[in-house]
């Protein structure tokens, strides 16, 4: 996860089709936006290849930030399982600040709004599985 959003910035050139499986639309309601400084990124991945440590594999969404709440809407169909890491980028200076211990400085969240102790997330504690032909609404809160 913190790998992930580390080079999130990098990511907006990187968006590759996510085309398998079933697929729906999905939106995402990002709360907890500390400001309406920079712009809040979401990372859509389809697999536990991708997830936290391979931001190639990942379609980034960045809308602008607005506090309080934004969404992210995907402009392609996703699969039916996927996790979704968010990001706020308040200083936009390309990469995902940490400090010494690896620990985010900048606002993150996952799907299933998970924060493990001491260790990222993985994929598939974060994934969510939507097996109808509905759009799928999800809300990710943001914490520092």
């Amino acid at each position: 996860m913190f790998q992930l959003l580390r080079y999130g910035r990098a990511l907006l050139t990187a968006a590759l089709p996510l085309h398998a499986g079933a697929m729906h639309v999905i939106s995402v309601k990002v709360i907890g936006v500390p400001s309406s400084a920079g712009s809040v990124e979401c990372a859509l991945f389809r697999d536990a290849t991708g997830f936290a440590s391979k931001p190639d594999k990942a379609r980034v969404l960045r809308v602008p930030a607005s506090a309080g709440a934004v969404i992210c809407r995907s402009p392609d169909s996703i699969p039916a399982v996927a996790a979704i890491a968010v990001s706020h980028a308040a200083n936009r200076n390309g990469r995902f600040d940490q400090n010494i211990l690896g620990i985010p400085k900048e606002a993150w969240g996952v799907t299933r709004n998970l924060r493990p102790l001491m260790r990222p997330p993985r994929f598939e504690e974060a994934a969510i599985t939507h097996a109808s032909d509905a759009d799928l609404d999800l809300v990710v809160e943001l914490k520092p």
